[in-house]
């Protein structure tokens, strides 16, 4: 893999963007790694026509300011992120979050791990699932 595969990471609680991080530094050191600490932040890393339309963007459901799923009501109609692969994280699942989220086109709506070696493990799954085509 290398620098040009890009994923955004979208959470707003400091914990899981800094345990994110640095899961994707150990397992993909060569991927991009953008984070942004709500979904305000998730749409301007996604207009910025400077980057590259990113891999996979990683998102939790709930977010302050805007949350996941006001993210994916956004991205769905933009043309240019319509192939664009999104798997949404929670603290809690939610059959009504899970059934919406599938109505977005959501790849993945997953509880999040709770200790590094299962974050490690999430990481190393999605990026064979989502990020060993894009290099």
């Amino acid at each position: 893999m290398n620098r040009s595969i890009r994923v955004i990471v979208g959470d707003d609680d400091a914990n899981d963007r800094f345990f994110l991080q640095r899961a994707f530094q150990k397992i993909y050191p060569d991927v991009t790694v953008d984070i942004a600490r709500n979904g305000e932040e998730v749409i301007h890393f996604l207009k910025n026509d400077s980057q590259p339309v990113p891999s996979l963007l990683l998102i939790d459901s709930m977010m302050t300011k805007i949350n996941g799923f006001d993210v994916l009501e956004w991205l769905r109609p933009q043309k240019q992120f319509q192939q664009l692969p999104v798997v949404m994280l929670t603290g809690q699942l939610s059959d009504a979050n899970a059934t919406r989220a599938r109505e977005y086109g959501v790849k993945a709506y997953l509880t999040k791990p709770e200790d590094m070696t299962g974050l490690e493990a999430l990481v190393k799954d999605l990026g064979e699932k989502f990020l060993k085509s894009a290099s």
